[in-house]
């Protein structure tokens, strides 16, 4: 597990059930931080990311930091598969009705539409899914992710 958000941090890969309860207790307090500093994955020790690794990444995709990491690693070899949530629905409910907050959010949407596109040009294959769907059933309408190699 890696997390780029505000500050980069990983967890060593490892199996069994104290690495699940690792994997909870790195989640669980998973937070996006702001900051300047762009950081880059090149600082992730090989142990956590060998290559040929499959890299199953989720995010709103708000920030294009994260789709300029996402393609990095697809020009270093690696195979992405992306978990996109869509925030829309509660940044709707979050923001106040407002003309301006209403214009920000449309906004907002094509930005990341455009981190979906550009993504889906490099071939990076991508679910949406929206909270207020199960993620089981999503997941399970896909092959995903494709096999090592072979991208959709």
């Amino acid at each position: 597990m890696i997390e780029l958000g505000g500050y980069l941090r990983w967890l060593r890969p490892g199996s069994g059930r104290a690495q699940l309860e690792r994997l909870l207790g790195a989640i669980l307090p998973a937070d996006v931080a702001f900051t300047y500093i762009s950081h880059r994955l090149d600082y992730v020790p090989r142990a956590v990311l060998p290559a040929q690794a499959l890299v199953l990444a989720v995010t709103p995709l708000i920030d294009a930091r994260f789709e300029t990491a996402a393609l990095d690693l697809v020009h270093r070899g690696y195979q992405v598969a992306l978990l996109a949530v869509r925030p829309l629905g509660f940044m709707r409910e979050a923001l106040p009705k407002s003309h301006l907050d209403r214009t920000a959010l449309r906004l907002w949407a094509l930005e990341r539409e455009g981190h979906l596109l550009r993504l889906r040009a490099h071939a990076v294959p991508l679910i949406e899914w929206g909270p207020d769907e199960p993620l089981a059933a999503t997941l399970a309408r896909h092959a995903w992710p494709p096999p090592y190699g072979r991208r959709n």
